[in-house]
């Protein structure tokens, strides 16, 4: 009989957007948040978003758990660049980041929640998995 680890047996357990965001924070494990003046690291994020909701700021709302206060700003992200800026091993890893994303996810985005006086801004990465909601990396951003 093959014993499991507890980590084998909880593996096994999570779900497809879960266990595929842990392995894009995995990636991302040394990577700061490019889009932040400080250091944040990113998180695993998933949510459920019907397939047929816009990734929009209207549609992002309710999945993203942002209220009203906020404004989102949804934009295509752009991890090459983000590798071109950075260079060494970093880019690798954005660069590695970036293709592994887009080869699972659809509809990739950068989302900021933003609000008047506020500076540590909620921020995401994320895409669609067809069928089964939303899936990426959330960190925070310091913005002054």
């Amino acid at each position: 009989m093959q014993q499991t680890s507890p980590e084998s047996t909880a593996a096994a357990a999570a779900s497809r957007p879960e266990r595929l965001a842990r392995a894009f924070s995995l990636i991302a494990s040394d990577l700061s948040n490019p889009w932040d003046e400080s250091t944040d690291r990113f998180l695993p994020f998933h949510a459920t978003l019907a397939d047929d909701v816009p990734l929009d700021a209207q549609g992002l709302r309710a999945a993203l758990d942002v209220g009203e206060r906020f404004h989102l700003d949804v934009e295509d992200p752009n991890l090459g660049e983000v590798a071109d800026n950075w260079g060494g091993d970093d880019a690798v890893d954005y660069r590695l980041l970036d293709a592994v994303m887009r080869a699972a996810l659809t509809d990739l985005k950068l989302v900021f929640a933003r609000a008047d006086n506020v500076v540590r801004v909620r921020t995401w990465l994320l895409g669609r998995l067809p069928g089964e909601g939303l899936v990426g990396l959330r960190t925070e951003s310091t913005e002054t």
